[in-house]
């Protein structure tokens, strides 16, 4: 399978901890995968100086900055997308992209779309940020289930596809705005768009 993640290359990606994650996933043997990373920036040569310690080189490609269009080709060709950021993350539109395209996503908890999107062990798989080990997990039991991971990515295109489309969110952000100027609550507690935070 094809692991992938796509960004800037900056601290707070954590990139760092996928790659450690994978390697820790690789030295509990068995497990075969191509992790491909799209992005450049001020982390890329401590990056690119991981894959080599951690042993990783014969599996990990920078494929450099891309264009949208050869992103989205990437995710199609892509198993699982990884998004390990820290809580410097906003919202993280990119979980919606893999999503979209079907990929099993695992995010970090600290990603501000990620508790919203996902759904854990249904449609993705949501980490503690910062834990190796638990990611490591996760990102082997993805490897080693395909038939489940399948699953998974297809459940993750039907949330973005239905549950949070940008039409039904218009929709939902002008009823909601209706009904607060009525003074009524919000009907809106799928967890979905305009549903109260939790």
């Amino acid at each position: 399978p094809i692991v992938l993640w796509a960004g800037r290359m900056l601290s707070w990606k954590r990139v760092d901890l996928l790659l450690s994650a994978a390697a820790w996933a690789r030295a509990q043997g068995g497990i075969l995968f191509r992790l491909r990373l799209i992005g450049f920036g001020p982390e890329e040569k401590r990056l690119r100086s991981l894959v080599v310690r951690l042993g990783l080189t014969d599996i990990c490609e920078f494929l450099g900055p891309q264009p949208p269009e050869i992103i989205g080709n990437a995710m199609d060709e892509a198993d699982i997308f990884v998004f390990p950021s820290d809580r410097n993350e906003g919202w993280g539109v990119v979980v919606n992209e893999a999503m979209s395209r079907g990929c099993c996503v695992i995010g970090s908890k600290s990603v501000g779309s990620v508790p919203w999107l996902i759904r854990e062990g249904f449609n993705g798989h949501i980490f503690e940020g910062g834990n190796v080990k638990v990611l490591g997990r996760i990102l082997r039991w993805c490897v080693d289930n395909p038939d489940r991971r399948w699953e998974m990515g297809i459940s993750g295109r039907t949330t973005v596809s239905e549950l949070w489309s940008p039409a039904l969110a218009a929709k939902r952000l002008l009823n909601l705005s209706d009904i607060l100027e009525r003074g009524e609550a919000s009907p809106f507690q799928d967890g979905g768009p305009c549903s109260p935070a939790f």
